[in-house]
């Protein structure tokens, strides 16, 4: 696997990782409650990194539509 695969693999992976701490925090909290903040702490990340895969909290529950 070349460089590029491994970085689009890990690109998705890391967005898989957000989408299910954004999903458990709907779960338990609901979604009014859910923030980027609550999610970059869930998973460790500062919260501009959750803001170069998602423009904002809208754009993550669009994804759960899909």
């Amino acid at each position: 696997m070349g460089i590029a695969e491994r970085k689009i693999r890990q690109k998705e992976e890391f967005k898989a990782s957000i989408l299910e701490a954004a999903w458990l925090q709907v779960l338990t909290d609901g979604w009014q409650s859910l923030s980027i903040r609550k999610i970059a702490d869930a998973i460790e990340y500062s919260v501009p990194v959750i803001y170069s895969h998602f423009e904002n909290k809208e754009a993550i529950l669009l994804e759960f539509t899909k």
